[in-house]
């Protein structure tokens, strides 16, 4: 939530039973009654749970945190939140559901996700690139390049730090044909870049192949490659690991980042 300067903001969050919602009840987190005569005239202020924003902050976020051990598996939720100006106007914004007094409530029951569902198998092993989104160049599209090879080199990268997803089998650089198998991280920190392979759970890394430098690509008898074999960095034979990591030095100004993987199906 964003609140203008001049705005104060009061948050009061109540999440426990009907009975301690009504007649505030004898036990938990939330047993101080928000209707101590049991008549139905409701105290907001009295919510256990409370903040208060003055008008010297730009923006307020308030998370709260409940334990679920002290909640019954179904339970009712009300957030009440209270605004006024410097000039004293007020305003009450209630959560959503009908309630028969001036507010609203939300009832809620714990459930347990399912698990994710396993990766789309491989087929065996397959060819990755890391895709850096909006700083990917298609090698196919790369002046300079005569190769049909797949894959991108990502940059220019300035210091920081970027996380991107890998695909394996996309062919003519179309992700929609991949599979999402992992990320990477570069960390850059001129003169050096930490960059890591991470495959997810049934996915295994065999090889990795890595370029970082000033030029969109390597070079190769003065001519720009794609040939992952021609990479300088590389870790053959990584034998079905999960992660890979390399810290490249000597770097600076902005640099590209080409990272070739053999991922395999984990059997």
């Amino acid at each position: 939530m964003t609140i203008r300067n001049g705005i104060f903001i009061t948050q009061l969050f109540f999440a426990g039973t009907e009975e301690q919602l009504f007649t505030g009840g004898s036990s938990g987190p939330n047993a101080e009654s928000i209707n101590p005569d049991g008549t139905g005239h409701f105290f907001p202020w009295r919510f256990p749970l409370q903040s208060y924003h003055s008008a010297t902050a730009d923006i307020h976020y308030k998370e709260y945190l409940i334990d679920l051990t002290t909640l019954p598996e179904c339970f009712m939720v009300v957030a009440h939140i209270q605004i006024r100006n410097a000039a004293g106007d007020r305003a009450y914004l209630w959560g959503k559901s009908a309630l028969k007094t001036p507010g609203f409530y939300i009832n809620y029951c714990v459930q347990e996700c399912p698990p994710p569902p396993p990766p789309p198998p491989l087929g065996g092993c397959e060819t990755g690139y890391a895709f850096g989104l909006s700083y990917a160049n298609c090698f196919l599209t790369i002046p300079g390049v005569n190769s049909n090879n797949w894959g991108w080199s990502n940059g220019l990268l300035g210091p920081g730090n970027y996380t991107w997803p890998m695909y394996a089998g996309a062919g003519q650089c179309n992700i929609e044909n991949g599979i999402n198998v992992g990320t990477l991280t570069v960390n850059y920190t001129p003169p050096t870049a930490t960059v890591t392979y991470s495959v997810l759970d049934g996915y295994i890394l065999n090889a990795t192949h890595l370029y970082v430098g000033n030029q969109i690509l390597p070079l190769k008898n003065g001519r720009y490659t794609t040939a992952p074999g021609q990479f300088p960095y590389k870790h053959n034979n990584l034998n079905g690991v999960s992660t890979d990591t390399y810290t490249i030095t000597g770097l600076s100004g902005n640099i590209y980042v080409a990272a070739h993987s053999e991922v395999c199906d984990d059997i």
